[in-house]
């Protein structure tokens, strides 16, 4: 009986904290933005799994950019933002994105297809980033990655 409760803990345990369900199957995660920019024609149509922070939002006429800098990924594709960053990449999301919900500086881990790298700036200097065509994109929650449990376990009244 006591494994039973066990099994049951730990079973809801895993429910209340669940991640965003990325497919890592055919992830390389050795391609960091900073590499591919170095070797487009190697890398270009592959599938990539990246996160990290939002710099800027912008929404065109047909689909959403989203500039990213890029951190590595926990096990949970949680973007590891105390790590040092890995360059920055441009999401193009097909469609409209509330700027309010997907502002800056929160955390974003995309699915996505290295399309090409487009010429831009940051401040005065030159840059070239990556383009992921979204195809899954997951906005975390404000507190998330920020040492604050997702679940609580209690019996009681709350008001």
């Amino acid at each position: 009986m006591k494994q039973f409760y066990l099994y049951l803990l730990s079973a809801l345990i895993s429910a209340c904290a669940s991640s965003p369900g990325f497919d890592t199957r055919d992830i390389d995660p050795s391609l960091t933005p900073e590499r591919v920019v170095h070797s487009l024609s190697a890398n270009q149509g592959k599938t990539l799994l990246w996160g990290g922070l939002i710099i800027n939002i912008n929404n065109l006429e047909q689909l959403t950019r989203i500039e990213v800098l890029a951190y590595p990924l926990n096990d949970a594709q949680l973007p590891l933002h105390n790590q040092s960053p890995m360059g920055r990449f441009l999401v193009d999301y097909q469609g409209f994105l509330e700027p309010s919900n997907y502002a800056p500086g929160r955390m974003i881990t995309v699915r996505g297809t290295l399309i090409k790298l487009q010429q831009g700036k940051i401040g005065e200097s030159n840059y070239l980033y990556p383009v992921l065509n979204s195809q899954q994109l997951y906005l975390w929650p404000q507190d998330a990655g920020q040492g604050k449990t997702r679940f609580h376990i209690g019996i009681g009244i709350g008001m």
